[in-house]
């Protein structure tokens, strides 16, 4: 079988999906999906697109959906068939983020006021990283209504939309 442009692709965003985190199944069949830019996909459909077993999508999509990369829905056909989200999926993404970040600010906030008292250099990049993380956290809605204005007066100008 001839390599195409999707499979390149796929090879290329999926590792820069391991490398930033993501297991190896859920980046191919995200980036997978992503490429492909169906609507819809059953399990059967993404395991023989990926060469994966089913067991290996399952996990996979589950993953996905955890993830807010993927959501789940009953087709026509009244099999489970998997899509991207509706709306700004990158935004989205980013935006469930900032909880992740205040959580981490709190988190390392409090290291910082307990440990920190018991050892003086420990505390240092406790509290740097609260520091780090409830800047990020207070940063993410400007950031992200930046985006917004920024996209939308692209897209007003004749670029390509990528929602339905």
């Amino acid at each position: 079988m001839a390599h195409s442009a999707l499979d390149d692709f796929v090879e290329r965003f999926s590792a820069v999906l391991r490398d930033s985190g993501i297991p190896p199944m859920p980046a191919r069949i995200f980036a997978y999906v992503l490429g492909l830019g169906r609507r819809s996909y059953t399990a059967a459909e993404l395991a023989e697109a990926t060469g994966a077993s089913p067991a290996a999508v399952s996990g996979a999509v589950n993953y996905l959906i955890g993830q807010g990369m993927l959501e789940g829905h009953r087709g026509k056909d009244r099999r489970h068939h998997y899509r991207l989200p509706p709306g700004d999926l990158w935004a989205d993404m980013i935006a469930r983020r900032q909880a992740v970040l205040v959580r981490w600010y709190e988190s390392l906030e409090a290291a910082a006021a307990d440990l920190g008292r018991e050892q003086e250099d420990h505390g240092v990049p406790l509290e740097r990283g609260a520091m780090f993380f409830a800047f990020m956290a207070q940063e993410i809605p400007g950031m992200l209504a930046r985006w917004e204005a920024y996209r939308d007066a692209r897209l007003d100008d004749g670029g390509a939309r990528s929602d339905p």
